[in-house]
């Protein structure tokens, strides 16, 4: 549970509000500095085929762990902050 914990508080330990001044994907740095840690972490993992893209699109496969012929699964997660700072 403890490596649980850490994990997130990695996570919302890095500055992810949005800027509405850009016109940019991911709007700011520290967007991309998040994907950057999720693609390090899905690589420590073990995943395979683990990449970031320059809009921070993260993407990884995992292998089956079956000789089976079973259903590809795909899972996809949107990244978004608040936009205040003011969360308790």
């Amino acid at each position: 549970m403890k490596r649980m914990i850490d994990r997130f508080m990695r996570y919302v330990s890095v500055e992810t509000t949005s800027s509405h001044d850009s016109d940019s994907s991911p709007t700011t740095e520290g967007q991309l500095k998040l994907a950057a840690l999720l693609r390090d972490e899905l690589e420590g993992l073990g995943l395979e085929e683990v990449s970031l893209d320059g809009h921070g699109y993260v993407t990884a496969t995992l292998g089956a762990n079956t000789d089976a012929r079973v259903p590809v699964i795909g899972f996809v997660a949107y990244v978004r902050s608040p936009r205040s700072k003011n969360i308790s």
